[in-house]
């Protein structure tokens, strides 16, 4: 788990239950966040959205999201999620070398 590393955002208790549940925390270095919001702007924002709105959609269908489907739906939300990205970004390479008639090198 990522935290900003403010010091009131860790407590002793957190990091108890974090050693107790094999959960790795991670503390950013302090005043670095400002680098790291277009992630959340450009990454996660939009997957948040994509999963409330899978979760939400789940509980209208009469199968909520539960300690036994949450991988399952989850692997779904991102799987659609991640083949959503990758297709903008094709769309976007070959528009810029239909328009440019260059094409870009990846790797």
């Amino acid at each position: 788990m990522v935290s900003d590393g403010y010091q009131s955002h860790e407590t002793r208790e957190m990091h108890k239950l974090a050693f107790a549940n094999s959960i790795t925390l991670f503390a950013l270095p302090p005043h670095c966040t400002h680098k790291l919001q277009p992630l959340d702007v450009g990454v996660f924002g939009p997957f948040q959205i994509a999963w409330v709105k899978e979760c939400e959609e789940s509980a209208i269908e009469g199968d909520p999201v539960d300690r036994e489907n949450v991988v399952e739906k989850y692997m779904k939300v991102s799987m659609s999620w991640i083949h959503l990205k990758i297709s903008k970004m094709i769309f976007i390479l070959g528009l810029h070398q239909a328009l440019l008639g260059e094409q870009i090198e990846l790797g």
